[in-house]
């Protein structure tokens, strides 16, 4: 498992700050503009000072917060396709976690996995440098879920340990594996395909002078898990274990290349 030094860790909690400072920004800010506009109406003096508004959006389902992702990817792979890996992850991640709530129920079970799929050879695409076939894996995706879901709220927040959380995850699906429980096998390739994306992040990150590179060494973890999210989707859990051992072969081998390029 890939032990993230202090100076990285460091990093995420800093991430995490810069948020909340944001957030107090914003605030300060919207206070700031109900006491000018106060002062320019009628008794003003007399009217109390007015709290923030709280955000009054419901957050964003699994399914809400994938379809809000597909624009912002859509316009990367138009406009900025160079980079576009830097916003792939995040699309990787929606779509993961829509899998992820829909494990139990066979129709949208495969339904997700479909796209899940399709978000991967845009991923795939993407690490190619081939635009042309990049928009066209695309555009089927943006039409499944046209949106737009402007009344909710996406959470966004990564977790302060994504190299850890991958290999617990790991291991907790070669438990559900083993044991021959589909619906935890489910569960967990879900799991384990949200968790590859936050590593897909953290390693951006981490490796800036070639972040581009981290989405092309993560790519056959992603294939992987998306083989055994195809064993489970109709088979037992036990149909996924060759899958499961291409999975941890890929990702040890990510993390091989992780610590080579951070020293």
């Amino acid at each position: 498992m890939i032990d993230t030094p202090a100076p990285r860790r460091m990093r995420w909690w800093l991430i995490a700050a810069g948020v909340a400072v944001l957030a107090v920004v914003v605030l300060i800010g919207l206070g700031v503009a109900g006491s000018l506009r106060a002062q320019t109406e009628p008794n003003a003096a007399d009217s109390p000072p007015s709290a923030p508004a709280a955000e009054p959006r419901p957050a964003a389902t699994p399914e809400q917060a994938y379809a809000l992702s597909l624009p912002v990817l859509g316009d990367w792979l138009e406009n900025d396709f160079g980079n576009a890996w830097i916003v792939t992850a995040a699309t990787l991640e929606a779509a993961a976690a829509a899998l992820d709530h829909a494990a139990l129920d066979d129709v949208d079970y495969a339904k997700w996995l479909a796209t899940f799929e399709g978000v991967v050879t845009v991923a795939d695409a993407v690490a190619d440098g081939d635009q042309k076939a990049a928009l066209a894996a695309f555009d089927p995706l943006l039409a499944g879920h046209p949106g737009p879901y402007a009344d909710v709220v996406v959470d966004r927040a990564l977790s302060p340990t994504p190299y850890q959380d991958a290999a617990e995850r790991l291991a907790k699906l070669e438990s559900a594996i083993a044991a021959e429980d589909r619906g935890a096998a489910r569960r967990a390739s879900g799991d384990m395909a949200e968790a590859l994306a936050e590593v897909v992040l953290a390693a951006q990150i981490d490796i800036p002078s070639d972040a581009g590179g981290v989405l092309i060494e993560l790519l056959p973890a992603f294939r992987a898990v998306d083989d055994v999210q195809d064993a489970v989707l109709d088979g037992a859990a036990g149909d996924a274990a060759a899958a499961a051992t291409a999975l941890r072969a890929s990702f040890e081998a990510f993390e091989e290349w992780y610590r080579a390029e951070t020293g």
